[in-house]
């Protein structure tokens, strides 16, 4: 499991969660500090505001053995705008 691009992050950008596996099913969480809510299927979303992001992309596939696995992969931290400067 893995989420790329690496950080920093800024609006626009496009995480995209991939997974081994055969047809992998993907789910986006945005976890709150209240709640978890489900936002996206897609293997793919586009960062569209500034702020904090808490996210967790979760996949489902079939292994090589055909058996079902699922794996998880979170990405926790701030979206800058394009024009806003940053220090790592």
């Amino acid at each position: 499991m893995a989420i790329t691009p690496d950080r920093p992050y800024k609006v626009g950008d496009v995480l995209t969660c991939s997974s081994d596996g055969f047809l992998p099913k993907y789910k986006w969480f945005d976890n709150d500090v209240s709640t978890t809510t489900e936002f996206s299927t897609s293997a793919q979303v586009t960062l569209t505001e500034t702020g904090d992001i808490d996210y967790t992309c979760e996949a489902t596939a079939t292994g090589t053995d055909l058996n079902t696995c699922t794996g998880t992969a979170d990405v926790d931290d701030i979206v800058y705008s394009k024009y806003q400067k940053h220090c790592l």
